[in-house]
This record gives structure tokens, sequence and C-alpha cells, in this order.
């Protein structure tokens, strides 16, 4: 399972990036419900949706998610 670190760290990194959230969203290939989910932490990226994101705003991997083994959660996979 692959966890956002800081909500407030990926919509600052959207924000400075320029673009506006449906944009972005739709550059990644997400809906921009989706992408807003993601950014209040109400739901979990999957691995192509986690990547996309670090591709787009050139950040790492490692500073904005984490991967977690057996985490059992509520929220669903984009």
């Amino acid at each position: 399972m692959i966890l956002l670190k800081d909500e407030k760290l990926l919509n600052e990194a959207i924000i400075k990036s320029g673009e506006s959230k449906r944009s972005f969203a739709n550059d990644i290939g997400i809906s921009q419900t989706m992408l807003s989910l993601l950014c209040k932490g109400e739901r979990n990226p999957g691995a192509k949706t986690a990547i996309s994101i670090c591709q787009k705003l050139n950040i790492e991997f490692d500073v904005l998610f984490t991967i977690v083994n057996g985490y059992n959660s509520k929220h669903k996979e984009a």
C-alpha cells in the first residue's frame, strides 16, 4: 500500500507547479475528484498514480509517499 506522507506538501507542490488541479489531474490520467481525494488523504494512490505525480512534480517518490506492507485501510487505491 502506498500512503501520502503529507497532504500539505502535495498541495503546495501542485500550486507551485502553476497548474490547476483539473489540468494536473488530466495530465497524469486521473479525475479532478480523485486528485482532490488524494490531496485530502481520503484516498491512497496506486503505484502508477504515485509515480506519475512524482514525475510531473519532479519530486522524489520518498519525499511524497511511503510504502507500507500489511496496512489495513478503509481508503481505496486510485
